[in-house]
């Protein structure tokens, strides 16, 4: 029997504060598991380092005057949800960052999903087929769809995309070498992108 396709508003409504997301994950942690149906070690090492990364970029991330003054002022009101999963790398980098322009402004209301609880609101928003995450989709009050951002910047989904194309090259250096960009680049990138994602409807 074939799932009712969701809408992005409808798993909103349901999903989780960034807060609630975090403690779900150490909770998780603490028993040995993670999000999604891998329950493998690798998949749960993976949630733990992630847990520790997004801690560190909670604490050292430092937003520029401009940027503090786009996110704080812009107009109208909106609703993010970000679908992801706990063993997700790209996440790790990205979430923490949302976050804190998200507590820029009252108007701005984050929330976070699971990927594989929701796959047909997830096969809304593929990346050249793929179910790839992090995904943040940009609603209004009426949760009308916006715009949609992920799963990485597009710098580091040019690095993504050559180095698959080396049949030498394996997954995990694929994250380490991501791993890299992301802290090398301390954010900046993706706030870039996001900003320009809600530049259209601000000045629509």
């Amino acid at each position: 029997m074939q799932q009712p396709i969701e809408s992005p508003i409808s798993v909103f409504e349901t999903a989780q504060s960034y807060d609630s997301y975090i403690e779900m994950l150490n909770d998780l942690v603490a028993q040995n598991k993670t999000t999604g149906p891998n329950q493998s070690e690798a998949y749960i090492n993976y949630t733990r380092q992630n847990l520790q990364r997004k801690s560190r970029i909670n604490r050292t991330l430092r937003l520029t005057e401009d940027q503090i003054d786009f996110f704080s002022t812009l107009p109208g009101k909106f609703k993010w949800l970000v679908i992801t999963e706990g063993w997700c790398g790209d996440a790790s980098a990205i979430l923490p960052i949302l976050n804190q322009l998200a507590k820029l402004n009252k108007q701005i209301e984050l929330r976070i999903t699971l990927r594989d609880e929701h796959p047909t609101l997830m096969d809304q928003f593929l990346t050249n087929g793929s179910r790839s995450i992090p995904v943040l989709i940009v609603m209004d009050t009426q949760g009308q769809v916006i715009g949609s951002w992920g799963p990485r910047p597009k710098e580091a989904q040019d690095i993504l995309i050559q180095m698959k194309q080396d049949p030498l090259v394996i997954q995990a250096d694929i994250n380490i070498a991501l791993q890299k960009w992301y802290a090398k680049d301390k954010g900046r990138t993706t706030i870039e992108e996001v900003q320009q994602l809600l530049k259209a409807p601000v000045l629509s």
